[in-house]
């Protein structure tokens, strides 16, 4: 299977967690997640019983049940000081940790709102604001280069107890999202770098 898709199947597997997933047939995904064995995502008509209850499913549109604490962080990467704002849930780790990349001419701040949401359903949000611009700045290979540094800063730093992600990342579980050039860059890590689960 191609890497790319590979990266992307965990997402699937969280919108099927999530409920998503009501006419898949109790067996979901097989052969350690290549394909479906029967059934189509939502369709009613396929739903019988248990399988079909979402009594007890929450929505993630909605807000999650977690509170949290928003802070802030500079690193050093590719020579570049990078400017980072962290959403950390106020429970008990470790906790999955989501690099989530802004879009072309964007700022971080501008995403505030998904950070939030994630954070408030038990997400770690790290969010670089990278630099550049129409004219000068960094091309999107060193833009790459400089999301590596942050998945690097995001592990070396996870279970630092006093640290920046308070001690409750879990380095094993780290994902990439992204708005526009955010989305691309996280693709190209991603299919370079098997530490994004």
């Amino acid at each position: 299977m191609h890497p790319i898709l590979t990266s992307l199947l965990p997402s699937f597997t969280v919108l099927l967690a999530f409920g998503y997933g009501c006419g898949v047939s109790s067996g979901g995904l097989v052969d350690g997640g290549t394909s479906l064995d029967g059934g189509v995502i939502g369709d009613a008509a396929t739903c019988t019983g248990e399988d079909c209850s979402t009594e007890g499913v929450s929505d993630p549109g909605e807000t999650g049940p977690s509170t949290f604490t928003t802070g802030t962080s500079t690193i050093m990467t590719d020579g570049t000081q990078v400017p980072l704002t962290i959403f950390t849930p106020d429970m008990a780790g470790p906790l999955p940790v989501v690099v989530f990349t802004h879009g072309f001419q964007l700022a971080a701040s501008q995403y505030a709102s998904y950070g939030q949401h994630l954070a408030s359903w038990g997400y770690i949000v790290v969010m670089p604001d990278f630099p550049g611009g129409l004219i000068g700045g960094p091309n999107h290979r060193q833009l790459k280069v400089m999301l590596i540094g942050v998945i690097d800063w995001t592990i070396d730093n996870a279970m630092v107890a006093d640290g920046p992600l308070a001690g409750k990342a879990d380095a094993t579980k780290i994902a990439l999202a992204g708005h526009s050039l955010g989305g691309k860059l996280s693709l190209l890590v991603a299919s370079e770098d098997g530490r994004p689960s």
